[in-house]
C-alpha cells in the first residue's frame, strides 16, 4: 500500500494472512478463519468481520519485534519437549 509512511503505525483496510496479532477477546468475538474458502479470500472476510466487530486494523513498522517474539517462542517449545 503506497499510500502510507512504512515507518508509522497505519490504520489498514484489509491485512494479507501472514502474520497477525489480535487480542484473544477480540479473537473470540470474531472468530477464526472461515474455513469454507478454499483457498485465498479467508483472511479479507476475516478482516471485513473484524472491522465490523471489533475495531480498526493496523500495521506496525516494526517486524524485528514479530521475529524476537517468534524466536522466543521456538525456544519456549524446544525448553518443553
Amino acid at each position: 500500500m503506497p499510500y502510507f509512511k512504512r515507518d508509522q503505525v497505519a490504520e489498514v483496510d484489509v491485512l494479507n494472512g501472514w502474520f497477525w496479532a489480535a487480542r484473544r477477546d477480540a479473537l473470540n468475538q470474531v472468530g477464526l478463519l472461515d474455513e469454507t474458502f478454499f483457498m485465498y479470500g479467508e483472511d479479507i472476510d476475516w478482516c471485513i468481520r473484524f472491522r465490523q466487530a471489533a475495531g480498526k486494523l493496523s500495521t506496525i513498522p516494526w517486524p524485528n519485534q514479530f521475529i524476537m517474539v517468534e524466536r522466543v517462542l521456538r525456544r519456549r517449545r524446544c525448553d518443553s519437549t
